[in-house]
Order: C-alpha cells, then structure tokens, then sequence
C-alpha cells in the first residue's frame, strides 16, 4: 500500500511536470531536433541535383529501398510535427496571457522578426508541407510528375511560373523559422547561447543560411536553365 502512496504523486508530478511550461518547452525543442534534422538531410539530398540524374534519382531509389525504415522514418516525422503543433498553441497562448495589455508601439529592443512572426511562418511551413509533400511522392498538383525521376520532376514542376513564387515564399518563412527556431531550440535543451550579439548570430545564421541557400540555389538553377530535363 505504501508503494501505490508514494508511487500515485510521482506520476502526477511527472504530468504536471510535462504541462507546465519548461515541460512545454522542452517538448517543443525536442520535437525541434528531428525537424531541423530532417531539414539538414532534405537539403543535402536535394542538392544532389546539382551533381547529375544519377545522383539524386539513385539516392532518391535508395530510400525507397530502405522499405519499412523509410516509413518508420516519415512515422517518426509525423509525430515530431504533430507534438511541435499540439505545444506550439499552449505555448502561444501562455505568452499573451502573461501580457494582457499590450506594450506600447515602440520598436521592439531584444526580439527579432523572426521571433515575432514565428507562429505565422509556421502556419505558411504546414500549409506548404501539405502541398509539396505529396506533390513529390504521389504527383498530386504535378503538371508532369515521373515516378522515380526526381530530377526531371524537379525540373517539369517549374513550368509552371507561378510556383517560383509559392516555394519562394515558403523559403522565406522557413529562413525565419528556423534563424529563432534553432535558437530557441539550442537554448532551451541548455546550449549557453546568448540572446543577442555576435554568438548568436554565428551560429544560428551559419545553419540557416545553408539550409535556405541550398534550396534557393536549386530554385535559381532551374530559373536561369543550368539545370534541364532530359529531352
């Protein structure tokens, strides 16, 4: 019986512990690493496309046969995105009740506009994950979608002008997520960052800049005809 007494608080803590907002956080930066992880090794795969059909399809071929791996990967993903929502909303809604009258309208000293706009570039991010995720696994919204040519798709996809604004954007809202983002991130799981100067600016813009270059560089490249189908 004493074992159950002493056992009973310990999960309530626990809970209570995870609900609170440093749980809340810490869930948030858990959820962090695998998507900034999965937006590393999206970018690195991508930029395969520079080096040749070859490349990116044959890389493209293989994880496809990785079978199960593959799905317990986008599994893992999934739920990654979904505990990164769920806590987001609690989270947002903590910080304006905590500030119930807002501050005067005076440039802001310390936060960052991408700090501020962190909720809107992640709503643009989900709305775009919807849209390009199955574009480029089961052609939905493809003008000419080839299975197995990644390349080509890549390439056949921009024929279509418009959408060189649509991934513009979504690369402008994924830059500022992710430049307060992994910040945010690094601190929370007890990275000593500082909340401004040059520290902060290294590192969080160094990883930044080479996640959104290397998906701009693709974007500029089909743009400007270095990159082309094959006839």
């Amino acid at each position: 019986m004493a074992i159950s007494t002493h056992t009973q608080p310990s999960r309530q803590a626990r809970r209570a512990a995870w609900r609170s907002t440093v749980g809340l956080k810490v869930l948030m930066a858990l959820s962090a690493v695998v998507l900034v992880g999965y937006m590393l090794i999206h970018v690195l795969g991508n930029l395969l496309i520079f080096v040749g059909p070859a490349w990116i399809n044959g890389y493209g071929a293989l994880l496809h046969a990785t079978g199960p791996l593959l799905w317990a990967a986008r599994l893992v993903i999934f739920v990654a995105l979904v505990v990164h929502m769920a806590v987001a909303a609690p989270l947002a809604a903590g910080a304006r009740g905590a500030r119930p009258e807002p501050y005067a309208r005076l440039a802001p000293q310390a936060s960052t506009v991408a700090a501020r706009t962190m909720l809107w570039t992640g709503l643009v991010l989900l709305l775009f994950a919807a849209y390009h995720v199955p574009q480029f696994t089961a052609g939905w919204w493809h003008p000419r979608f080839v299975p197995g040519d990644d390349y080509g798709n890549v390439i056949r996809l921009f024929r279509q002008t418009i959408l060189y604004a649509v991934y513009a954007l979504a690369l402008v809202a994924l830059g500022l997520h992710l430049y307060h983002g992994t910040w945010s991130m690094l601190r929370t799981l007890g990275v000593p960052l500082p909340a401004r100067g040059p520290r902060r600016l290294g590192l969080t813009t160094a990883f930044t800049l080479f996640v959104t270059a290397g998906f701009v560089a693709i974007l500029l490249a089909v743009a400007a005809g270095w990159l082309r189908a094959p006839a």
